[in-house]
């Protein structure tokens, strides 16, 4: 007995019987849904590294509140290459805002935007982890079908053969 997911597959223009595609159009939708797959995949890794860099942010800001004005830290140039420097003022913290425009708010007022910000990322990400699952089930499914119908289709070239013979 065939599972919903192995039958139909929901596709911007409705749902489609996959039994009732040809092997060509399997093969197209197969390689849709592979390109969707990867391109969800890349957009949750992204995800996931900006939810790092905004929890990292967070405790930067928190760190420092704690600190003290002319207390010597070292800055980062690149994700490698750091230089000494010293704190001018620990009151107020420059954040990005996106787009290129900064904003100064206390450390405090930044650890709260730094979690919502990452809190909004978290619910994005499950939500495309949700469509990903999703993806992957019509794929699994497509590739179930187009499998059967090419060992069908064997089978029957294979018959018609030995009757030739």
């Amino acid at each position: 007995m065939k599972s919903r997911a192995e039958s139909a597959v929901e596709t911007p223009g409705g749902t489609v019987a996959l039994g009732s595609l040809p092997p060509e159009q399997l093969d197209r939708l197969q390689g849709e849904l592979q390109r969707e797959v990867q391109m969800i995949s890349a957009s949750l890794s992204q995800l996931s590294n900006a939810v790092s860099r905004l929890t990292a942010s967070k405790e930067n800001a928190a760190q420092i509140a704690e600190m003290s004005n002319d207390q010597e830290i070292l800055v980062p140039l690149t994700s490698s290459i750091y230089v000494p420097g010293r704190l001018a003022d620990t009151k107020m913290v420059l954040i990005d805002i996106g787009t290129g425009f900064f904003v100064e708010k206390s450390p405090a007022a930044a650890e709260i935007h730094f979690a919502k910000r990452a809190t909004l990322l978290k619910e994005e990400a499950d939500k495309a982890t949700q469509v990903h699952t999703q993806k992957r089930q019509q794929l699994e499914a497509v590739s179930a079908v187009l499998q059967r119908k090419t060992a069908e289709l064997a089978s029957q070239n294979r018959e018609t053969k030995k009757e030739e013979t």
